[in-house]
């Protein structure tokens, strides 16, 4: 079982390398700030990743299934700081950001 947990977590991490990319990518595209979207990333994979593990603890109080839960709101942090990248307003120059 512990073999499972630190495969699972290496490629969460590789997932969220990959989303990281991404997001580097599209706000040096736009000429933004892409530490900040970057942060935003890791901040909202991480928060919701706790937020639903204890959310999972409540509702299923089995430790497995509160695990797929806090996977499932890491994806969607992943997901939520990429679109939020995506739809972000092009700067002007690369030192003024539109919000």
């Amino acid at each position: 079982m512990a073999r499972l947990l630190i495969i699972t977590l290496l490629v969460e991490l590789f997932i969220l390398f990959l989303i990281c990319r991404g997001i580097f990518r599209i706000a040096e595209t736009k000429k933004l700030n892409s530490t900040k979207y970057i942060t935003y990333a890791i901040l909202l994979w991480f928060g919701l990743q706790a937020l639903c593990y204890v959310a999972g603890l409540l509702l299923f109080k089995f430790i497995h299934l509160a695990f797929l839960f806090s996977l499932i709101g890491a994806a969607v942090g992943g997901l939520l700081a990429y679109r939020i990248t995506k739809n972000a307003a092009e700067a002007w120059s690369k030192f003024e950001e539109v919000e």
